[in-house]
């Protein structure tokens, strides 16, 4: 699972790249092992103050065994950590956080 991350403040913008644990990654080796084709799901999430001139973005993207299964668990996880990205971000520049994830209610 790759990120970047976007903080900008006053004209003045950091950008940051890293990786996190990838839930995904050794079902996209078997797959790519059983000729399976992979999907890659991204996903971004943003939060703003003062009409976008204080603002944090993220950008997760997740490769993944292309079936609609792993797309729409990928694209889950994928908004999770790029939900906790911004919040970090957001809480830095002090700007407002996102609503934290809700469980479905089934």
């Amino acid at each position: 699972m790759k990120w970047n991350r976007s903080l900008q403040r006053a004209g003045y913008v950091l950008e940051e790249a890293g990786a996190s644990y990838d839930p995904f990654f050794l079902l996209g080796q078997k797959a790519r092992q059983n000729g399976v084709g992979i999907a890659k799901v991204s996903y971004t999430v943003g939060t703003s103050r003062e009409y976008g001139e204080t603002k944090c973005s993220c950008t997760v993207s997740i490769e993944c065994p292309q079936d609609e299964k792993n797309i729409e668990l990928a694209g889950e996880v994928a908004y999770r950590k790029a939900l906790e990205l911004t919040n970090d971000g957001a809480s830095q520049l002090e700007i407002p956080q996102l609503p934290a994830f809700e469980e479905p209610k089934v």
